[in-house]
């Protein structure tokens, strides 16, 4: 999944006027790194189609909250909704999707703090290893049949007109 938080970093880190983008969020961040966005992975479920998983992120973007003098808290809030929107559209184009607008991630008190909640798509995942093979036919008068090499599933394949599908020793096979 890493290659897939660094795609979106690199992409939201485009945005005009943002200072720094990074994945995770760091205890030392300066004044320097304002305006920011930070794509923080929350939780990795298996995603579609098979091999893929889907990362939950928080991506955290914040403006310094004294620079509110020049226009007040308002103009922050313009800033912050404008990079809002920018981080919704390179979503869109990642292929991710959009779930919510979380204002007011007030964790650090001279910095105003918002996060996109989003789930993007992977599919740099390790697969388990198959070490197993089940032939499969899209028909529903047919049973699945598995077999222990994939040659010999090839072959079944081949001779039925199926598809070979691996199957992953996740857990011990069941034994008669």
């Amino acid at each position: 999944m890493m290659a897939t938080l660094t795609a979106t970093r690199d992409a939201l880190a485009a945005i005009p006027g943002v200072a720094s983008c990074k994945v995770g969020m760091e205890d030392a961040i300066s004044p320097a790194d304002y305006p920011l966005i930070r794509v923080v992975p929350d939780r990795i479920t298996p995603g579609r189609p098979y091999q893929n998983r889907t990362v939950e992120c928080l991506i955290y973007f914040g403006a310094r909250a004294y620079e509110s003098e020049a226009g007040g808290l308002e103009a922050v809030y313009t800033a912050l909704l404008d990079i809002e929107a920018a981080i919704r559209t390179k979503l869109a184009l990642l292929g991710g999707r959009y779930i919510e607008t979380i204002t007011d991630r007030d964790e650090l008190t001279t910095y105003k703090l918002m996060a996109v909640r989003a789930e993007l798509t992977g599919n740099d995942s390790a697969p388990a290893v198959a070490d197993r093979w089940a032939v499969v036919w899209f028909d529903p008068a047919r049973n699945e049949e598995t077999f222990d090499t994939l040659a010999a599933a090839q072959a079944s394949a081949t001779a039925n007109s199926g598809t070979v599908v691996p199957l992953a020793a996740l857990g011990p096979w069941p034994t008669a």
